[in-house]
């Protein structure tokens, strides 16, 4: 049997927009890309959705670990980036960038932006939320335009 770990991988990341799937696949992409990013329900109900969480902080009303409503806006955001950077529609950049803006509306005086109402709700799992922040972070990030490779235009949120 060959050792595959000493053949050289010759491989590059291609930069955004310039593959574009083709055949079931593209079709199938395609269709994610409007029915559940780009068109007026994704963003009239399936985003709204997402950043609602941020505004009426119910995960911790249960009193139990909480039902983790805030990674769906990371999650949702993360998406749109992605399918904006392969389709490069500008609209949907502008307004993956106001969703941004408007998470950062929401957080509280301390910087917190959170869907937890007692930010110290997590204090025994501590690393749930440090993981959750991080993702948050990243959504935020991207969503301001600022590719994997660090370029664009930075976004503030006053977390320290």
């Amino acid at each position: 049997m060959k050792n595959t770990s000493q053949i050289p991988v010759h491989a590059a990341v291609l930069p955004p927009g310039t593959v574009k799937l083709t055949g079931k696949t593209g079709e199938l992409t395609d269709r994610v890309i409007c029915r559940r990013i780009n068109s007026e329900y994704a963003r009239n109900t399936v985003y709204r959705e997402t950043i609602e969480a941020f505004r009426n902080k119910i995960d911790d009303a249960s009193g139990v670990i909480g039902i983790w409503q805030g990674e769906y806006w990371g999650k949702w955001v993360i998406s749109a980036v992605r399918a904006a950077e392969y389709t490069g529609n500008a609209e949907l950049k502008s307004f993956i960038r106001s969703t941004a803006y408007e998470l950062i509306s929401l957080q509280d005086a301390d910087g917190c932006i959170s869907t937890y109402k007692d930010p110290l709700f997590f204090n025994a799992v501590s690393i749930c939320i440090d993981l959750h922040r991080q993702r948050c972070g990243q959504s935020l990030i991207a969503a301001a335009g600022i590719n994997h490779h660090g370029h664009g235009a930075a976004v503030h949120t006053g977390v320290t």
